[in-house]
């Protein structure tokens, strides 16, 4: 159960609007927060207090706030964070950008982890806007001076709406599937984080991830990507995130080849037993992955529905994985 520290006063009109920053006192500091819909203060930057992470929660009359020791609070894999994006944000809220909760796990999952890197020195990762900023590594990345600024992607797609799967989408049994699977492929197990830095005005890999028609958002086949490129192949033709992923090699350089970036991520599951090929959710994906010969997206019922099955078995696999790594 978390701890409710105290109930502080708030200088705020009643009915103060959602997006309205406020300052609150407390002994040895103050937290810059806006307000949210539904009723929360959100924290800055990397507050703490004292030497604990705390999330802010606004009375029901907003003229209080209880701060909550994050620190206590328990890993839920299953936790809702489009809900919780929802109830902050409204109805266009992003989990990716408006769960605090989704970030808090971010932040605790990655943070002192050394399995899979190079050398000894572990990411420290500190709230900054909608993602995390790393304060350990001591350098600049991608030219940016700030360092290291990772940024969350629900990585797991259930083209729930696109128009190129629409035809199958008619099939009833199958909608119900895709709406069953839905809340399990928003779970922790299938969320990634990427560099949120945009160089020289291009594509982030989060973007290029889910725009890239032969890619069409799908983790298995991004992780095919960073796969080839760990082993020099870069090139579009081969590679359709290669020039992406190269822009970005500052990153993936601080791995220990492909398989230390798949032991930090906790990607183990997507492999084959022998850990040398991507286990793809899609049938037919098997040993070479042939970018120009097949498209992303499935074309038969069946297909969506192995596409299903082994997207959702791989999230609740690595939900497992992340239970045994949080610390």
């Amino acid at each position: 159960m978390a701890q409710e520290w105290r109930r502080l006063p708030l200088n705020l009109r009643y009915g103060s609007t959602p997006g309205t920053r406020h300052n609150v006192t407390m002994p040895e500091v103050t937290i810059t927060g806006r307000l949210h819909r539904g009723g929360e203060l959100a924290p800055g930057h990397g507050v703490r207090y004292p030497g604990h992470p705390i999330a802010l929660h606004l009375s029901a009359d907003r003229r209080s706030v209880c701060a909550v020791d994050l620190d206590d609070m328990p890993f839920d894999p299953m936790f809702d964070f489009p809900a919780e994006a929802e109830r902050l944000a409204g109805k266009n809220g992003d989990p990716d950008k408006d769960s605090p909760t989704m970030r808090y796990y971010h932040q605790r999952l990655w943070s002192g982890r050394l399995t899979g890197l190079k050398g000894n020195c572990a990411f420290s990762l500190t709230p900054a806007g909608a993602g995390l900023k790393d304060t350990a590594l001591g350098r600049s990345f991608f030219g940016s001076e700030s360092g290291l600024y990772l940024s969350s992607d629900r990585a797991i797609p259930k083209w729930r709406r696109k128009g190129a799967t629409r035809r199958l989408r008619d099939d009833a049994g199958l909608m119900g599937r895709i709406l069953a699977a839905r809340p399990v492929l928003e779970y922790m197990g299938a969320i990634m984080m990427f560099p949120g830095h945009r160089i020289d005005g291009r594509q982030t890999i989060n973007g290029a991830k889910g725009f890239h028609p032969k890619i069409a958002d799908r983790l298995d086949l991004t992780v095919e990507c960073i796969r080839l490129a760990y082993v020099g192949v870069f090139d579009h033709e081969s590679n359709r995130l290669g020039p992406v992923l190269e822009r970005y090699w500052d990153f993936f350089n601080l791995f220990d080849g492909f398989s230390g970036y798949v032991d930090f991520w906790l990607l183990n599951d997507l492999l084959t037993p022998d850990g040398q090929r991507i286990d793809f959710f899609l049938e037919g994906d098997i040993d070479k992955y042939d970018f120009s010969a097949r498209g992303p997206l499935p074309t038969t019922v069946e297909e969506y529905d192995h596409y299903l099955d082994r997207a959702v078995a791989f999230t609740l696999k690595r939900n497992d994985r992340m239970v045994e790594a949080w610390h």
